[in-house]
C-alpha cells in the first residue's frame, strides 16, 4: 500500500519514544518555539477529508488548532503540551506523520573568543568546542551538553560547497564527541573559516549551536617527548622532540617548547621557554605550542626526575638521566 512506508517508519520511531530515548533523528521533525506558532502539512496525494492525531489523541479544531486541508497550524506552543508525533489520516489510513519539538535558543560563537571561558559556577556544560593534533584532514569536537538523547553536526568551507553530511556523535560521560575530517591540505593557507552546525534533539526539545573558525586555531599538539639532558658547567641543556602525532617536516611546521622545573634546595618552581636552564634541579616538564599562530598549550608531559649521570674511568658523564 502507498502509506506502508510511512506506517513502518512511524512504528519504529514511536517504539523509541516510548523507551523514552531517541537513538537517531527522526526522518522528519518540525522545530516550533515555546508561545510561537508551526504549520504541518500532511504531504499525501489523498484528495479526502484528511484529520490529525496528536501522539493518541485526536486534534480537535480550535483557535489553537486550525486546520485547512492538508494542513495543521498550532498556535500558542507550549513544552508541556505541544512536542510529540503528529499523523494525519484519511479514510483510517495513516497519511503522513512528523515529529514536533520546542526549541532552545540558537547560540553562534568564535571559537578561539570563546576558548576556556566558563560560566560563574565554573561549569561549562552547555559547551560546544574543536580541537586539532596537527595539521591534517581530522580534527575532533565536543559538546558538553546533558538533557539530549542524539545530537549530530555537519561542517563546510564556504555556503557554495553545500558542506559535508551529518555526522552522528556518540555520547560518552562528559557529552557528545564527533570525529570530523577536512580535505584542506595542511600545506595550502587557509582563507575561509570552517562553519560548524550542531542540532541536539530529544523527546521534547532541540538545540541548535554553530561555530566558526580556522584549523590553526584550534590547534592542540600531543605533548613532546623529552629526549635527554646534557650538563654544561652550571646550565642544563633539554633537547625536546615533537609528538609522532605533529605533521612534519618539522623545519616547516615548527613547535615551541616550554620546560617546567623545581629547584633542588628550595622546592621552587619555574618556567622557561629556554631550554637551557640551571643544572640544580629535582624534576622538570615540558609542553609545546605553534609558534607561528600562538596555539593552545599542549599538556605537560609527565614530571621527569633528574638524576647526575655515572662515573666512567673517574669522571662523570656529561648525560644526566631525566
Amino acid at each position: 500500500m502507498m502509506w506502508s512506508g510511512s506506517l513502518q517508519a512511524l512504528i519504529v520511531f514511536t517504539s523509541m519514544l516510548m523507551a523514552h530515548t531517541l537513538h537517531s533523528f527522526p526522518q522528519t521533525f518540525r522545530v516550533g518555539k515555546e508561545d510561537g506558532e508551526v504549520t504541518l502539512t500532511c504531504s499525501t496525494q489523498f484528495q479526502g477529508t484528511v484529520t490529525w492525531r496528536h501522539d493518541d489523541d485526536p486534534v480537535p479544531a480550535s483557535g489553537y488548532n486550525v486546520m485547512s486541508g492538508h494542513t495543521l497550524r498550532l498556535h500558542g506552543l507550549d513544552s508541556e503540551g505541544s512536542p510529540g508525533n503528529y499523523t494525519c489520516w484519511g479514510n483510517d489510513q495513516l497519511l503522513d506523520h512528523s515529529y514536533l519539538v520546542l526549541e532552545e535558543e540558537e547560540e553562534e560563537e568564535e571559537e578561539d573568543e570563546e576558548e576556556g571561558e566558563e560560566d560563574e559556577e565554573g561549569s561549562s556544560s552547555v559547551r560546544l568546542s574543536c580541537s586539532a593534533k596537527t595539521y591534517s584532514c581530522s580534527f575532533h569536537c565536543i559538546w558538553r551538553l546533558t538533557g539530549y538523547d542524539v545530537a549530530r553536526v555537519k561542517h563546510q568551507r564556504s555556503e557554495a560547497n553545500g558542506g559535508s553530511s551529518w555526522d552522528l556523535g556518540t555520547w560518552m560521560q562528559d557529552g557528545f564527541h564527533f570525529h570530523l575530517s577536512d580535505l584542506s591540505s595542511p600545506f595550502t593557507e587557509e582563507d575561509r573559516p570552517i562553519r560548524l552546525t550542531a542540532e541536539a534533539l530529544s523527546g521534547q526539545r532541540y538545540k541548535k549551536q554553530q561555530l566558526r573558525f580556522f584549523l590553526r586555531e584550534i590547534i592542540e599538539p600531543d605533548a613532546p617527548e623529552i629526549k635527554d639532558c646534557v650538563r654544561t658547567g652550571d646550565s642544563l641543556h633539554v633537547s625536546v622532540e615533537p609528538p609522532s602525532s605533529w605533521a612534519k617536516p618539522h623545519s616547516y611546521f615548527p613547535l615551541e617548547p616550554e620546560v617546567e622545573y623545581e629547584y633542588k634546595d628550595d622546592g621552587k618552581i619555574e618556567r622557561s621557554m629556554n631550554l637551557v636552564i640551571p643544572k640544580d634541579i629535582t624534576r622538570l616538564r615540558v609542553r609545546a605550542r605553534d609558534p607561528y599562530f600562538n596555539s593552545s598549550w599542549s599538556k605537560w608531559t609527565p614530571w621527569k626526575k633528574v638524576k647526575k649521570g655515572r662515573k666512567v674511568n673517574g669522571q662523570r658523564k656529561k648525560s644526566i638521566r631525566c
